[in-house]
């Protein structure tokens, strides 16, 4: 294995697209958000958040986030799986809430807990639905005979707690573990907070999360 120095050096976010995500809210809103290339510049910018955003047009119809589906439950999970580079020693991951500032109260909707999930390599390519795709259910796709292969994970992680708050949040897993064929799939456990804008429902929304790996 590499020296604690040389994997800092090599260290990089080993996440390349989305395969598929548990639910979204709007299209725009869609799972394709969550992937580098699509970094909202308000997360990053020094100003104001308020004005971070009306400059970064996330208030204006132009999400730089990904939403859940809204649900009455606030202990509900959502999960998206991510294609990564095929083999990668990952370590850790960093997860970024999104902080709503037009909302009443500016309210920061994250999940309680992530865990982490390697899946098996596939003999050939799954057919996931199109993306954006309508609301799907985690039970709905998990019942459905299609995608049975794409539920068998290899690695899956202790449940790893995040705070009620925007964030970033680096999490680290127990130990390194070895990537192998870069199917990953995120579960998100537990939403923290209600929609205040009306309404009586659970989101969970988020900025594009990194997975670290060398």
């Amino acid at each position: 294995l590499l020296s604690a120095y040389s994997a800092a050096n090599y260290r990089k976010d080993i996440l390349q697209k989305v395969l598929y995500a548990s639910s979204s809210d709007r299209w725009e809103e869609s799972s394709l958000n969550m992937i580098k290339g699509s970094v909202g510049k308000c997360y990053s910018s020094r100003r104001p958040l308020p004005l971070a955003q009306i400059m970064c047009q996330c208030t204006l119809g132009d999400p730089c986030y990904w939403s859940s589906a809204p649900s009455p439950d606030e202990n509900s999970s959502e999960f998206i799986i991510f294609q990564g580079e095929t083999f990668s020693l990952v370590d850790s991951l960093l997860v970024r809430p999104y902080q709503a500032s037009w909302h009443p109260g500016s309210p920061v909707y994250g999940p309680k807990e992530v865990i982490v999930e390697f899946l098996e390599p596939l003999s050939s390519d799954i057919a996931y639905p199109a993306l954006p795709s309508r609301k799907f259910a985690v039970n709905e796709f998990r019942s459905n005979a299609e995608f049975d292969n794409v539920e068998r994970a290899y690695y899956r992680s202790p449940a790893l707690p995040l705070s009620h708050s925007r964030g970033p949040h680096l999490l680290r897993l127990p130990k390194p573990q070895l990537l192998i064929g870069g199917r990953i799939r995120l579960i998100f456990r537990g939403k923290y907070q209600r929609q205040t804008l009306g309404g009586d429902d659970f989101y969970m929304c988020l900025n594009p999360c990194k997975v670290f790996g060398i």
